[in-house]
């Protein structure tokens, strides 16, 4: 989602903050070759329409957000990845039937971006289903509690909370809707590893790898570990291509940065199982060794270097950004309860929605 921040203020699809009315239908422009080879995967009949009363009632979803532990950016060339939802922040998704044809309203963090967001993902959803936008009926809700393009899955919670509406519609199966929403967030990450939507569709940790899938994960004891915004924001795909660009640069040095990740998700999942006397000086190795792979990676810059720092001042033993880099939210290590200054500016990693 970080990809629409710098414009998605300028869009003209809607009257005003509360996104009350869905524009036409968006140029479709060429088709991908992703669009035309998921439609094989997502395939309905023809001419169907969704209206009100006809299959579906009323529908509501919520979907959570999530941080990565370790695996950034490694993930996406077959290295683990150890991710865990933010059941304190997601976002909602109503849709109420009616004979209307289909309005989108948005509600709560960036209500701009969210809307913008909203409105891509529907139109590829669209065209991955060969469906027009008169399709559909009724009218739609979102409203959202996560920071969008800060690193804590505001997309991944959108494409799934979607793709399970098209599910409740009978357009996409049960077993399909992972790659669905895989298909939906490569608008956001343009290359998405499927790491954020597993993890936000399963609601539980998980491990991930992008030849296995992902596999559930039981930590025996719960770190204190918080989630801190460092002000900073960029683009996943400017991560995400500056990655790419050293690999191109420098293909020892890249292989050699996603061995130090794959040992760093390795040391967490390890420190993880173990009893929490022995196992968190473990994990604090495991998540400053992911942090370097940041700094290696050039994804540490300024703002989000001193945030970091200023973490490890106050008394955290580990912190490492969390997501792309560059910005987004930092997380933090704790051996001792952080500074009572800091507490309304951390988010406790396993808290549970409010």
């Amino acid at each position: 989602m970080r990809g629409l921040m710098g414009n998605a203020s300028g869009r003209a699809d809607r009257d005003d903050g509360c996104g009350t009315e869905c524009p036409p239908s968006l140029s479709p422009g060429p088709e991908s070759d992703d669009v035309a080879g998921a439609r094989a995967v997502f395939t309905i009949a023809p001419g169907l329409v969704i209206r009100a009363g006809c299959c579906v009632n009323d529908f509501h979803t919520r979907a959570f957000g999530k941080w990565i532990l370790a695996g950034e950016h490694a993930v996406l060339r077959g290295s683990p990845a150890l991710a865990f939802p933010l059941r304190a922040r997601g976002l909602e998704l109503r849709h109420s039937a009616n004979d209307e044809n289909l309005r989108i309203h948005t509600e709560g963090l960036q209500n701009d971006v969210l809307h913008a967001c909203a409105q891509r993902a529907l139109q590829r959803a669209l065209e991955l289903l060969d469906l027009g936008r008169s399709a559909i009926n009724g009218t739609l809700l979102i409203v959202n509690r996560l920071p969008c393009g800060a690193g804590l899955g505001a997309s991944a919670a959108l494409c799934v909370a979607l793709a399970r509406w098209f599910e409740r519609l009978s357009l996409v199966s049960a077993s399909a809707i992972h790659e669905f929403a895989r298909q939906l967030e490569n608008l956001f990450h343009g290359e998405s590893s499927g790491l954020d939507i597993a993890v936000t569709l399963r609601e539980c940790p998980v491990v991930f790898c992008s030849e296995t899938g992902a596999s559930d994960f039981e930590p025996a004891w719960t770190p204190s570990l918080f989630l801190s915004d460092s002000g900073a924001r960029a683009a996943t795909t400017e991560c995400v291509d500056k990655v790419k660009a050293l690999l191109r640069r420098s293909p020892a040095e890249g292989e050699s940065i996603d061995v130090d990740m794959r040992n760093a998700v390795n040391r967490c999942v390890e420190s993880l199982r173990g009893k929490q006397e022995a196992a968190c000086g473990d994990l604090a190795e495991g998540i400053n060794l992911a942090a370097c792979c940041f700094r290696r990676w050039g994804l540490v810059e300024p703002r989000l270097a001193g945030h970091m720092e200023d973490l490890m001042i106050a008394g955290a033993c580990a912190t490492k950004p969390t997501g792309a880099g560059i910005g987004g939210y930092v997380l933090s290590l704790w051996n001792s309860p952080p500074p009572a200054l800091l507490r309304d500016r951390l988010i406790p990693c396993f808290a549970s929605a409010s």
